[in-house]
């Protein structure tokens, strides 16, 4: 939460700074129209709340620090506007349009990365004879259908130019990504995640993550995140050390692989060929051969896109997992930040 006292000794410590810089404080009670033309929840003001603008650019802050109001002021005079290409063609989540604004899309993710003052497009790549040189990030956000040859090699060659790339795949997508994935030293589990002690309501296909890594995307988290019929995500052996496993589920939780009994059944029980919990379900790295011709490539890597959907984009921290992710892709690491709720 904001406080007040706190709130008002560091804004004008801006305020003395720069003539450019001004504070209007806000009677929420009192000024109910201000709040409506913000867009202002009456959640978020319930414990504070910072709300920073530049023309009709903003940013809102619940937790208030020299860092955090520095980071907005960052974001919002920023002149090179970065730009991340949605990919579709292969039945992708939804980033604009109606479907987008269903309970699967992810008409919220692509509002985050707003928020975040990046510029977005749809790309279907099919129509394209390489990823525009504008591309700062590629995002594969959840396909189910098989690539085009001359799409996966435009990617590939993206890649190898120290391109940034995103991808979401979920348990049985009827997809061929994963073999170009296997290309970069990134093995997609032939599994699906259960975990019966720490799943949401006692779902055991919804697990929380809560074990992080030490790396730019994951530090600042310290609580949950949620996923949903989510597999596993390994580097293979080859790829050791090109990768960082960012989120794994808990001790109790395993990858269950017989997905025949699974599906037709109902069935999951942690047998010997199962892959046994913390399970991975997120890495981020360079692809080996990628680093080795000296480019910036970067990949994350998720075994599930739910978890970046609009049912469960803004619970526990799925919103930063997923905007950190394309900050950390995008090189901004000093954007990666804990956001108001």
């Amino acid at each position: 939460a904001v406080s007040a006292t706190r709130a008002k000794d560091l804004l004008r410590r801006y305020e003395y700074e720069s003539d450019r810089f001004q504070v209007t404080y806000a009677d929420p009670q009192a000024q109910p129209g201000l709040v409506e033309r913000l867009g202002v929840s009456t959640e978020k003001l319930a414990g504070g709340l910072v709300h920073v603008a530049i023309g009709e650019e903003s940013v809102e802050l619940d937790e208030l620090s020299e860092e955090s109001l520095t980071n907005a002021l960052v974001k919002l005079t920023r002149r090179d506007r970065k730009k991340v290409y949605f990919l579709e063609g292969h039945n992708e989540r939804a980033v604009q349009g109606e479907p987008a604004k269903g309970k699967d899309g992810m008409g919220f993710a692509a509002q985050a990365l707003a928020n975040e003052n990046y510029t977005w497009e749809t790309l279907l790549l099919a129509t394209r004879e390489n990823v525009p040189e504008d591309a700062d990030v590629v995002v594969v956000a959840g396909p189910t259908r098989p690539f085009h040859p001359t799409e996966l090699a435009a990617l590939r060659r993206y890649v190898e130019g120290g391109g940034a790339v995103l991808v979401l795949i979920d348990p049985r997508a009827q997809t061929n990504f994963g073999s170009e994935l296997a290309s970069w030293g990134v093995n997609l589990g032939d599994d699906v995640v259960v975990d019966r002690v720490q799943g949401l309501f006692g779902r055991p296909v919804s697990p929380f993550a809560a074990e992080y890594a030490p790396h730019p995307i994951t530090e600042s988290l310290r609580e949950a995140t949620l996923f949903h019929v989510a597999r596993s995500v390994q580097a293979s052996p080859e790829a050791d050390g090109a990768y960082t496993v960012l989120v794994r589920t808990s001790q109790e939780s395993w990858g269950e692989r017989d997905l025949e009994s699974f599906y037709a059944d109902g069935r999951a029980e942690l047998g010997s060929d199962d892959l046994a919990g913390p399970v991975p379900v997120a890495l981020a790295g360079s692809p080996p051969g990628a680093a080795e011709a000296g480019s910036k490539a970067r990949l994350v890597v998720f075994g599930d896109s739910d978890f970046a959907t609009n049912q469960l984009l803004r619970e526990f921290r799925n919103r930063d997992l997923f905007v950190n992710s394309i900050n950390w892709l995008l090189g901004d690491v000093e954007a990666i930040t804990i956001r108001p709720g």
